[in-house]
């Protein structure tokens, strides 16, 4: 029997399908329960799109029984029920833990479908759980070769954080061919996974970084961890910067100072007492108290 807001949710004005959505909104968890899975499958953006608004992370975890209900409904084929399975898995991604492996084992089978979107959400999702099963692990080189840029990304970043013995190598490969910020997150993720050699290897590429605005700051954060002495010159170019941005001067002379400048901590002194940004050069002085 259909419901008046599966009525209005299938209406083609979206004046009434937006009062759908408010009128699920005022219903109580185990009424939405009983109609959230058709209307998270509707042909509508906007009423897909409004319904997981309803269902935030607030009103999920409010209510023990949600996880169990959304489980329930997790389709065999993920990939003849996309708008089911995106749906799905956007509301799993908004709790903190799911031990529920079943759910794990699904988003899995999602990421090797061809659909970016699934291959998006689903990512996302197993990524927030910290998964490292072996069949997690097996997906991640296909991904790298994903359509959805965001898609790559996350495998490269889940390569870093799980640092099977192939990392490497593979990223490696995937370097040869990735650009902007896809391929300045590679080149952070084989900095996680190399050893000094290749850090040495790598420390051009992270230089010629702080001369680029949107991978300035984290390439100053990396040469501070993983740079050496040959990029002091440059850290100190950009703390002299007067045009420069205040944290990312405060940043630079940091890094410098952490690699053995003492011009660097002479600048962090002065960011210390007149800056755009006192409290944070106060902050990073305070790890050289002893000097």
């Amino acid at each position: 029997m259909t419901t008046p807001i599966l009525e209005m949710a299938n209406h083609p004005s979206s004046l009434i399908r937006q009062k759908a959505i408010l009128e699920f909104a005022s219903l109580k968890s185990e009424e939405q329960q009983t109609l959230f899975v058709e209307l998270i499958q509707s042909p509508y953006k906007d009423l897909r799109e409004g319904i997981l608004d309803v269902l935030s992370a607030e009103v999920l975890q409010s209510n023990a029984s949600w996880l169990n209900v959304i489980a329930k409904h997790l389709p065999e084929n993920p990939a003849t029920t996309t708008l089911l399975s995106i749906g799905l898995l956007s509301l799993l991604a908004r709790f903190e833990n799911v031990p529920d492996n079943q759910c794990l084992r699904f988003a899995e089978k999602c990421l090797r479908t061809d659909n970016s979107d699934l291959q998006y959400q689903a990512i996302v999702f197993v990524e927030l759980q910290n998964d490292g099963n072996p069949a997690y692990l097996e997906a991640l080189p296909p991904l790298l070769e994903a359509t959805d840029e965001e898609v790559r990304i996350i495998a490269i970043q889940a390569i870093a954080r799980l640092a099977p013995h192939w990392g490497a190598s593979k990223l490696a490969t995937h370097a040869t061919h990735a650009r902007g910020i896809e391929g300045f997150h590679t080149l952070l993720a084989r900095l996680t996974l190399g050893d000094e050699a290749t850090h040495r290897t790598l420390e051009p590429d992270l230089i010629r970084s702080l001369y680029q605005d949107r991978f300035c700051y984290p390439a100053i954060l990396a040469l501070k961890q993983y740079g050496s002495e040959r990029c002091i010159e440059d850290l100190l170019r950009i703390a002299g910067s007067f045009f420069g941005e205040p944290t990312m001067r405060i940043a630079a002379a940091d890094a410098a100072a952490k690699l053995g400048s003492d011009e660097g901590l002479r600048w962090l002194r002065k960011f210390a007492q007149k800056s755009g940004n006192t409290d944070y050069a106060k902050q990073m002085l305070s790890a050289y108290a002893e000097k």
